[in-house]
């Protein structure tokens, strides 16, 4: 065993040389990001499966309405804070993990408040369905997100095994309360609040494990809040892009149509999920490392995964109709979009590699440039798709939002990873 342990330990540090990056890391780290991605994914997958064939169309679309505001509304969390605490902890020390979670709370109350402002609306207009649903996302909102700054920590620690075991078992409760609370009921309130309850209090077990074993020595970040509220003003943007096309389908076109076309993206966004550990690796591995030089240290192993990815898009492709016919049989509408949609998984995976690189070395007028111009082009052009052209409006926008994030980026990162950028941009 340890003759077998020494040879696969060579033979990955011989293959540092053709794929130019430390595999030992990515082999630990890698193999526990990916398990715990593809379970996960498996586990969204047949919850999806269950609540688009349980539920009648309008009801799904329905839900997912209120997954979409409450999405939005969480932009108040301060969702970049969990990005700059990771930092700072591998800088730094854990003593500001507390003060984060403070800060986070604190601003989450806003989206509250603007969730009971809607309660309040529906009660008005007589809709006691929509009251309550509203009513649960204000109950939740300043929790359900805010209490994973657990994996911050585990992530600044690089014990991807925890971080992926806690996420996973998220995942898990999450898909299990859905299905069985849409097996037992389609009232959707029900079903809501089953998710929502279930996986705040598995988080809160989580935090709990988490922030019992923080140690609080070390230097107290100061940077942590601010770069945080910073990343989050900028991500922001962001969220509301990710956000916008189903909210304008919702009300220009109703839930029906949301939810064929929630079901057309579902796969693809799934297959873009099981790649999100090359994004956590990548930033882990490049925080604190000098942006000189950066774009072309990226570019030889970019090539090594667009391939990948390329041939995951085309293989997606191939078998969505064989796909949509077994687990989606009532929306096989849902096909084609879903097919063209598909062509756009390059052009994301590529752009994440890039913003992943800004923000590692924290080029902050790039990440600026980088945020406000696609995300700002990406409403416009989503909503006036969405007008004109409905759902494949939507598809059109999100596409052509993707490309122009993937070109800007990789732009940006070269001027970042200029001589006279490093030193007078990057903080």
């Amino acid at each position: 065993m340890r003759s077998l342990r020494n040879l696969v330990y060579r033979a990955l540090r011989g293959s540092e040389g053709l794929f130019k990056t430390d595999m030992i890391y990515l082999t630990k780290g890698g193999f526990w990001l990916s398990f715990g991605q593809v379970l996960s994914t498996l586990a969204a997958l047949a919850s999806a499966v269950v609540l688009a064939n349980q539920l009648d169309q309008n009801t799904y679309g329905i839900y997912k309405y209120i997954l979409t505001a409450f999405g939005l509304l969480a932009t108040t969390n301060l969702l970049g804070i969990n990005t700059s605490l990771t930092q700072s902890i591998i800088r730094d020390g854990e003593s500001s993990v507390l003060p984060a979670l403070r800060e986070k709370i604190k601003w989450s109350l806003w989206g509250s408040v603007l969730a009971v402002a809607g309660a309040l609306y529906y009660l008005y207009k007589g809709n006691t369905n929509y009251f309550a649903l509203f009513a649960l996302v204000a109950a939740f909102l300043p929790f359900l997100e805010t209490l994973t700054i657990y994996d911050a920590v585990l992530q600044a620690r690089k014990d991807f095994r925890k971080s992926t075991l806690y996420s996973l078992a998220v995942q898990m409760v999450a898909s299990g309360s859905l299905i069985i609370s849409t097996l037992l009921t389609e009232n959707v309130v029900i079903i809501i609040a089953a998710f929502f309850g279930s996986t705040t209090l598995v988080k809160y077990w989580f935090y709990l494990k988490v922030t019992n074993s923080i140690n609080p020595s070390g230097v107290s970040g100061e940077t942590v809040i601010p770069y945080g509220k910073y990343l989050s003003f900028i991500s922001a943007f962001n969220n509301l892009t990710n956000y916008i096309d189903k909210l304008a389908i919702y009300f220009l076109l109703g839930p029906i149509n949301l939810a064929i076309y929630s079901i057309a993206i579902a796969p693809v966004d799934h297959l873009k999920s099981l790649l999100k550990g090359v994004k956590t690796l990548s930033f882990l591995k490049l925080s604190g490392q000098d942006g000189l030089g950066m774009e072309g240290r990226l570019r030889y192993r970019l090539g090594l995964l667009s391939v990948l990815v390329l041939a995951a898009s085309a293989a997606y492709v191939f078998v969505a109709p064989y796909l949509f016919s077994i687990l989606f049989p009532k929306y096989i509408e849902s096909i084609i979009y879903s097919q063209v949609f598909a062509l756009s998984l390059f052009a994301v995976i590529t752009a994440f590699v890039a913003e992943t690189a800004l923000v590692a070395i924290g080029a902050k007028r790039q990440i600026t440039q980088y945020n406000l111009f696609n995300n700002l082009f990406g409403l416009v052009i989503i909503m006036v798709f969405v007008y004109f052209y409905g759902l494949w409006g939507a598809v059109a926008g999100r596409i052509v939002n993707r490309v122009t994030l993937m070109i800007s980026g990789w732009w940006l990162l070269h001027i970042a990873s200029e001589p006279s950028e490093t030193k007078s941009d990057v903080v």
